[in-house]
């Protein structure tokens, strides 16, 4: 299947997509916190696995095209250091890195697949081509068919 050379993405108020838009003169944004295991990990996880899940604030940065320029990133900790304290801070640093944008509107985007690794852990917009299907690492979102911004967790 032949999928789409920008996938949209819309913002939803009060949910995972919130924090997407545009800044300065139309490039992109999209902000998460978000957490993934040690790569090494496998499943079943152990009993004891809140050492392992860590814990970020990420920040991609694209073009007014919708190309990958940048993403920034903070390991806020894992959940063993207390979870709700951990994505206490990582949702601050995000307001940071975003109160650091000039220009921002909150509002849907479009962009190009990207893939980055950031401590063993991949981020980014990632293809199935024999599924049909793309999906934002870490987060574990799907994006297929109609291509209307909406996806699956």
């Amino acid at each position: 299947m032949k999928l789409p050379t920008r996938i949209p993405i819309a913002r939803i108020e009060n949910s995972y997509t919130r924090n997407i838009g545009t800044f300065n003169n139309g490039e992109m944004f999209m902000g998460f916190v978000v957490a993934d295991f040690d790569n090494h990990m496998s499943m079943p996880l152990p009993a004891d696995w809140s050492p392992y899940k860590k814990w970020y604030s990420i920040l991609h940065l694209f073009d007014s095209e919708g190309y990958h320029v940048e993403t920034k990133h903070w390991f806020a900790g894992r959940t063993s250091d207390g979870e709700g304290k951990v994505i206490e801070l990582a949702k601050d640093r995000l307001d940071t890195f975003i109160s650091e944008l000039s220009g921002v509107q909150f509002r849907d985007i479009s962009v190009c697949l990207f893939k980055t690794t950031i401590d063993d852990c991949t981020f980014g917009l990632v293809a199935n081509h024999n599924a049909g299907y793309v999906q934002l690492l870490p987060n574990d979102f799907i994006f297929s068919p109609p291509w209307n911004g909406e996806f699956d967790t």
